[in-house]
């Protein structure tokens, strides 16, 4: 990462040169003798391994130092190279140690990818299909729900019934599915038989089946569906008769969205063709090749026009897109005979509703996939005659001679979200395989069977460990069935929807706090850069609106581009209000989970296919409903979640961006060029070459500064999005500890317990992660001696936060620890008092009031079981109740149970009314007992503005913060003394002479 997510100034430090030439000296000589070491196998783990290459080195000296490995442009000190040396030992140990029971089951499998660069370059690459896959999926999602909003508005203005497959009913759409499934393998069969007589029977069997599918939509092919069905097969909307302007504009917008929806398609599957591609390239299956190119031929043809017809009518300019999106279609501008083109390099999707093609031909790409997975040494026989009979599909349909599907024809809705919906995942799947590919051949072929050669088991184990948390990745991602949901799957939701309910479902307090996660930036980036640094990028440099265009573009890039600091405000009400316009909160799940939370009427299968469901399960339901309640309830949560990534990512590239802005050209230039184009250049003007500038450009020519300035925004981009992962994390599933994230493996009652004790257990583990990464980094730092660099003072800006917290919360009598707490320093409290309280009930036989109280107040009454998670109660409960409702009085309880059931029948037993009222309507929903309850009262009681916020947001100071108030604080009032309304005029043994005399009485 460069180290580049800091200030300014301490950027430049990084820079400044101030060494004398005697220690550059001794510093070059201490470099030469580690890069020595480290070839000759004084790193012996690391050389049995093949580790010990300059791209290691070079990497690890990077990690180490938080430095580029480029002394002309970042001179390397004393301290950097103990940093170096010290992390080249812990390298040479690491590769050795495979992952242990407890690494295994609790190591977050982000975390584990930091250490190894083929692991981080696996785990960047993951990242960046994630984004690419959430942009996706979040501008086709508008686009296709903008279409559904245009569909039914025209189909009211036009009095028609709109019909799609969400007003079939239950039984409909599972006699329709079954009918499509049908209408496919005709198809099928259709394409693969020669035999005139079977087509003739496959022909009338297809027209039956046809038929059957019309039945389903006949409410529905009404006036409205013809016209804009003939607006998708290329109608010009100027042309059609009686439309009034509202018509005519929701038709333009139908058509607009669709383009761009085809565009994001096209783009989609080029970009998986290509993966297939590379990854048969490293197979050396020369047939695919050739494959691919004839596929993309068949795109070609089905998704854009020839730009002079055949009556010699040319393209309008403004159906015209940029050929550069779709280069590897091979359209060829200076070749006349390519008619799908013209000389500036301008291409036209075809006028006519092909998507139903696009679709068909996706499942033949898939099954080129599978044969590339298979190794098939030739392109086999089922995939040449379905390419055979999709050329004279195309021929067909581009002549708009109906070969018709009545499901597109009535209704094209569903058919363009399955469009959008089955590109999209195809891409990412392709993707995320050739990813996984390229790193387990890495970690097999140049680590682990060297380290089985040399006999170096150590190396070998921890190599298969390495292997083993991206096949689990990878598994998570690749291998989702919703078929194989069942009832305790369905369980697992509906428990985490109703405890997310309960616990932050509309909780102010709760989303306030999440906000306050903010404030860890200013440890990370440190707090200047955060406040001051970044903003002069946005407000004080002359170019702040083209800064402000760069920001908007990386954040659509990375997924993010729901909060762009433009749009919050209608963003935010179109989320509360709903209908799927603003998809927000993508980059708090996985990218694909996101992609398979479809309606109710629609599944996606585990080949990534877009489905009719056809009916649900009782419990599917309840969960259903459960989980649409807990994310609406939930949207203040989603909106804060979102501002923090956005305001963060913000924050991260405005000083990435200007740090690097700030480096030498020369140093940009080599960045530009990468190692292979610095050693092409270095072959014609000798090894000795110092490679600048001037190379650039003789390159880059005109262009190079555009070049630079490219290179500057996509690489900070990246940079920025990596770091906000680190502070806001990533919440895929993939990227869950394997102690809480339940698999195909695990057993329905270890999957549920899962399940349950990990609910939000995911985020303390990430807060755990990040303060080990910061007091990690510093003590590298101390022992190096180096005590000025970010990372030593990342632990003392942590503690001055803190402090700082602590102080405001003492000295303005209003408790901001509550509202910016530290989940670890929270968990860690808790414990400790819980551990106190079993102290005192060992050895004093009773816990103190004291202690009981506090113990009350960190666990929120939950005791030593609120360390397992929300859940647990429920769970703990549910057993508890078994045991207690068993009627064979013989059976031995467990004293667990006794104890909790003793337990929380004495607790039952309250004074307060309030709090009684209190814990009965948390059981529901926190916030909802909290307004009810006290809020409400104290409103009717004419309490403040001030008194409620208080209230809500839990600032009211406890009784420990009260008294350091009174104690520490020199302008604190001290409590008066009281006037005693009879004076003390008798001695004590006149007194106990006056008790005796009453007693006789």
């Amino acid at each position: 990462m460069y180290g580049v997510l800091c200030g300014l100034k301490a950027f430049a430090k990084k820079r400044k040169d101030d060494i004398t030439p005697e220690n550059k000296e001794r510093i070059a000589n201490k470099m030469s003798l580690l890069a020595q070491n480290w070839q000759s196998g004084e790193y012996k783990n690391v050389k049995d391994a093949k580790w010990n290459n300059f791209d290691t080195f070079e990497w690890l000296y990077e990690k180490y130092t938080h430095k580029p490995f480029d002394f002309s442009e970042f001179p390397a000190n004393f301290r950097d190279i103990r940093k170096f040396e010290y992390g080249l030992q812990y390298y040479d140990k690491l590769v050795a140690k495979p992952q242990g029971f407890f690494a295994s089951k609790f190591h977050l499998p982000r975390a584990a990818m930091q250490n190894i660069p083929e692991l981080k370059r696996f785990e960047t690459e993951l990242i960046n299909e994630n984004s690419f896959f959430r942009d996706y999926s979040i501008q086709t999602g508008k686009q296709v729900n903008e279409i559904l909003d245009n569909f039914k508005s025209f189909s009211l203005l036009t009095g028609e019934k709109f019909i799609t497959i969400r007003g079939l009913g239950s039984a409909g759409q599972k006699r329709l599915r079954t009918v499509q499934k049908e209408y496919d393998i005709l198809t099928q069969k259709l394409q693969a038989t020669t035999d005139p007589r079977v087509q003739a029977k496959l022909s009338a069997d297809l027209r039956k089946n046809r038929a059957d599918i019309i039945a389903f939509y006949e409410s529905g092919s009404g006036k409205a569906f013809k016209i804009i069905n003939s607006v998708l097969q290329g109608a010009d909307i100027e042309s059609i008769s009686d439309l009034t302007n509202q018509q005519r504009t929701h038709l333009n917008k139908i058509k607009d969205n669709y383009v761009e929806i085809r565009k994001s398609g096209v783009t989609g599957l080029i970009r998986g063709l290509e993966k297939i591609r590379s990854m048969a390239k490293d197979k050396d299956l020369e047939w695919v090749d050739s494959t691919v190119k004839r596929i993309n031929s068949l795109i070609k043809a089905i998704e854009f026009q020839h730009v002079i017809d055949e009556n010699g009518k040319v393209t309008e300019y403004k159906y015209l897109q940029s050929e550069r999106d779709f280069l590897t279609l091979g359209f060829e501008t200076k070749n006349p005979a390519d008619r799908y083109v013209t000389k500036k390099g301008e291409v036209s999707f075809s006028k006519n509703y092909m998507s139903q093609y696009t679709l068909g031909i996706l499942k033949t790409i898939k099954k080129l996939e599978k044969a590339v997975d298979n190794r098939e040494l030739s392109l086999t026989e089922e995939i040449r005659n379905e390419l055979d009979s999709w050329d004279s599909i195309v021929n067909v349909a581009k002549k708009r001679n109906p070969i018709i599907n009545p499901v597109y024809d009535n209704d094209p809705y569903f058919f363009i979200r399955k469009y959008a919906s089955d590109v999209g995942i195809f891409n990412y799947k392709a993707h995320v395989k050739s990813t996984f590919k390229k790193a387990t051949d890495a970690i097999i072929m140049e680590h682990l069977d060297p380290a089985k050669e040399a006999g170096n088991k150590n190396v070998q184990e921890a190599a298969e460990s390495m292997l083993k948390v991206i096949k689990d990745v990878y598994d998570e991602i690749q291998t989702k069935d919703p078929t194989k949901e069942g009832f305790s799957s369905d369980m697992m939701r509906l428990m985490t929807s109703i405890t997310y309910f309960r616990l932050m479902g509309g909780n102010i307090r709760s989303a306030l706090r999440n906000g306050t996660q903010r404030m860890y930036e200013w440890i990370d980036f440190g707090l200047k850069a955060s406040l001051i640094d970044s903003r002069k990028f946005y407000n004080q440099s002359g170019l702040s609106e083209v800064n402000q265009g760069k920001l908007n573009k990386q954040l659509k890039r990375f997924g993010l581009q729901w909060f762009d600091g433009k749009t919050k405000t209608s963003n935010a009400w179109d989320s509360i209000k709903g209908g799927g316009k603003a998809k927000i909160s993508e980059g708090t799940r996985g990218a694909l989970e996101d992609a398979y939370m479809m309606d109710k009427e629609l599944y996606i299968t585990a080949d990534g296919e877009l489905t009719i469901k056809g009916g649900d399960r009782i419990s599917e339901k309840a969960a259903r409903v459960t989980g649409s309640v807990a994310r609406g309830a939930g949207t203040l949560h989603r909106i804060v979640e979102d501002w923090n990534r956005g305001k963060t990512f913000k924050v991260a590239f405005a000083l990435a961006s200007q740090n690097l802005q700030s480096t030498n050209k020369s140093w940009q230039a080599r960045k530009i060029l990468g190692k292979e184009g610095i050693d092409k250049i270095k072959e014609r003007k000798g090894k000795d070459y110092s490679v600048g500038y001037k190379d650039l450009v003789d390159i880059y020519g005109k262009d190079t500064q555009s070049t630079i300035n490219n290179w500057i925004e996509n690489t900070a981009g990246q940079i920025s999005y990596n770091g906000t992962l680190d502070l806001h994390f990533e919440y895929a599933k993939w990227a869950k500890a394997s102690a809480i994230k339940a698999n195909d493996d695990d057993s329905r009652a270890a999957a549920f317990v899962k399940v349950g004790l990990g609910q939000f257990a995911h985020y303390k583990f990430n807060m755990v992660n990040i303060m080990n990464k910061w007091a990690t980094e510093a003590g590298l730092s101390y022992r190096a001696l180096d005590f000025t660099s970010q990372e030593a003072i990342r632990p003392l800006r942590f503690a001055l936060l803190q402090a700082s917290i602590w102080g405001a919360t003492i000295a303005g009598r209003t408790n901001f620890a509550k509202l910016a707490p530290n989940d670890v320093i929270q968990t860690g409290e808790a414990m400790y008092t819980w551990l106190t309280s079993k102290r005192e009930l060992l050895t004093e036989g009773s816990v103190s009031p004291e202690t009981e109280e506090k113990l009350r107040r960190v666990t929120y009454g939950a005791g030593g079981w609120s360390l397992l998670g929300p859940n647990v109660q429920i769970l703990a409960g549910a057993y508890e109740l078994f045991n207690h409702a068993e009627p064979n009085a013989s059976k031995v309880k467990d004293p667990r149970t006794e104890f909790l059931y003793e337990d929380s029948v004495h607790k039952s037993i309250k004074k307060d009314e309030n709090q009684e009222l209190y814990k009965k309507i948390a059981l529901i929903n926190s916030q909802a007992a909290r307004s009810g309850v006290y809020t409400w009262k104290l409103i009717k009681g004419g309490g403040s503005l001030a008194d409620i916020g208080q209230l809500e947001f839990g600032l009211f100071p406890s009784k420990e913060h009260r008294k350091l108030y009174r104690d520490w604080i020199p302008w604190a009032k001290k409590p008066k003394k009281r006037k005693k309304l009879i004076k003390k005029t008798l001695s004590g043994n006149q007194r106990e002479a006056a008790v005796e005399a009453l007693t006789g009485l």
